[in-house]
């Protein structure tokens, strides 16, 4: 039995120089919120929040075409539905980098769905993919920096999209039709499959109604006969999206009645009420009955 010492020159293979990766993002929402990867991302998305404000990290290669790849934080739903948010912050991965809201029919890459999206060049884009498999068309967009609020609103199988600066004065982009809609939340995508994109949220809330189309009566409980008088200030009795669309939030005129139609005194020689402050998009719906000849 013998012992030997050797001393000299000893390369090791295999050995990794520099700091270890950077843990993957961790997932924390609270129910019934869900968070996932739709699609094959590459980097692993996740998110973290308390149902109101959210940070959302999602990679992917863009949400267009008749595929998407980004990460989406939603909760189910049926019937009627509206989700706000406001988007703080959106890092600038890649021009077409996008962080928004969203309808969708299911968690399938190639679902149906509607978004209202800003990217870091501060462009607004509503598009949609109105049927599973089918091409992404966009629909129309504006221009707004971070923040800004995004708005979805679905009556029906009918999603209308508005942006607003302060969460009050709302502007309507577009309207889009989708049905079977099942998902609602906040969409996030870097357009760039190597490289995850941070965006944050606040103000998040989401409404389901059930649907609204019988909400509908005549103002004084009786259509109004025609040939007549119809006035109008007495519009139908319902709620928005049904009896009236108004883009800002209350009566500016304050009076007559409480919902988001701006009415005023009328200066005419008569006295009464008249609509003031009509912006593009905004309606009314009444009540009529026509009068039979006998």
């Amino acid at each position: 039995m013998f012992a030997a010492t050797f001393s000299g020159l000893v390369r090791v293979y295999g050995l990794r120089y520099g700091p270890p990766p950077p843990p993957p993002p961790i997932d924390s929402v609270p129910a019934p919120w869900a968070s996932d990867d739709i699609g094959l991302t590459g980097a692993t998305g996740a998110a973290t929040g308390d149902g109101i404000a959210f940070t959302v990290d999602g990679a992917g290669s863009n949400i267009w075409g008749s595929s998407d790849t980004f990460h989406f934080v939603y909760c189910t739903f049926s019937g009627d539905a509206e989700i706000v948010a406001r988007v703080t912050s959106l890092d600038d991965t890649n021009t077409f980098a996008k962080a928004g809201v969203m309808m969708r029919a299911s968690a399938a890459p190639g679902a149906a769905h509607v978004i209202l999206d800003v990217r870091p060049t501060g462009d607004i884009e509503f598009m949609t993919r109105s049927n599973d498999g089918g091409q992404t068309s966009w629909l129309g967009g504006s221009v707004q920096d971070t923040p800004v609020w995004l708005r979805l609103k679905r009556i029906e199988s009918t999603v209308t999209a508005s942006i607003s600066g302060d969460g009050e004065a709302w502007r309507d982009v577009g309207s889009a039709s989708l049905e079977n809609a099942t998902l609602a939340g906040l969409a996030v995508t870097s357009a760039n499959a190597s490289t995850l994109n941070r965006a944050t949220f606040d103000n998040v809330a989401i409404e389901v109604t059930a649907n609204t189309a019988g909400a509908l009566s005549p103002y004084n409980g009786t259509p109004v006969t025609l040939p007549g008088l119809v006035q109008a200030e007495e519009f139908a009795n319902g709620p928005d999206g049904v009896a009236y669309h108004d883009v800002s939030a209350g009566n500016s005129g304050g009076v007559y009645r409480a919902t988001d139609v701006d009415i005023e005194v009328t200066s005419d020689d008569g006295g009464g009420y008249d609509l003031g402050w009509v912006s593009a998009s905004e309606w009314l719906n009444y009540s009529v009955q026509r009068r039979e000849r006998g």
